[in-house]
Parts: C-alpha cells; sequence; structure tokens
C-alpha cells in the first residue's frame, strides 16, 4: 500500500484478508518522489498499531545496542530522533529506499488492520 505524506502526521491504515495461514512481512519503506532531494527529504514513522496481529515493539522506542529497532529488520540507514516524535519518545526517520521490516503470523480468512503515522520531512 502506498500513500502521500505531506508535512502534517497523518495516519495510514491497511486492512487485508490472508487466504492463507503463514507467515508474512510488513515493510515500512521511505521513497523519495521525482525531484526531491535524497539527502534531505524522507518520512518520519511513529505510533504502529495492529487488529488481530501481534506486531513487537509497535512504537518503535525499544532499541538494542547500537541503536536497532529491537524487533524490527532495518536496511540501510534508518535514523531515530527525539525531537520529531509525534508520541513518545522518539520517532523514525526512512530515507529513498530504506525500510523497517518484521515478520509476523497470520491466520486465512482472519480481518487484519495495520496503521501507522506518518510525516514528511517538510514538517519541520
Amino acid at each position: 500500500m502506498q500513500g502521500e505524506v505531506g508535512g502534517e502526521w497523518r495516519e495510514i491504515v491497511m486492512e487485508f484478508v490472508p487466504q492463507g495461514s503463514g507467515e508474512i512481512l510488513i515493510r515500512l519503506c521511505g521513497e523519495v518522489p521525482d525531484g526531491a532531494q535524497e539527502e534531505s527529504d524522507g518520512i518520519w514513522v511513529d505510533d504502529l498499531w495492529a487488529e488481530n496481529l501481534m506486531l513487537p515493539n509497535p512504537g518503535l522506542e525499544v532499541i538494542d545496542g547500537g541503536l536497532r529497532i529491537r524487533d524490527w529488520g532495518m536496511y540501510s540507514r534508518v535514523s531515530r530522533d527525539g525531537t520529531e516524535a509525534r508520541s513518545g519518545m522518539s520517532c523514525i526517520r526512512l530515507q529513498n529506499r530504506e525500510a523497517l521490516s518484521v515478520f509476523t503470523q497470520v491466520e486465512e480468512g482472519r480481518v487484519y488492520r495495520v496503521g501507522a503515522w506518518f510525516r514528511g520531512d517538510s514538517g519541520r
């Protein structure tokens, strides 16, 4: 699912019903639009939540040594910041092609909802 993100915090929600049971990958990605400056433009992510689905560390607040977000896979240079948070102590900044991901289990035919709050860099 994709969504446009502007300078204000915006919640994006996805609902799905899997056609089979098993493990799925939830991945949050940063993608810079055409014409944007890769080094200065990105998106902030905060306050993940899920219905009928187990998401570890949904607030992205708990970190391991080396500033890695506990229980989530990180690709590239994901940034953590305490001054930009929508709530809590920090949020995550994803630049072009950076991503956070987590595997979780689903059951066939069950309705799931996953949401998170996003904001573009222009909100500074």
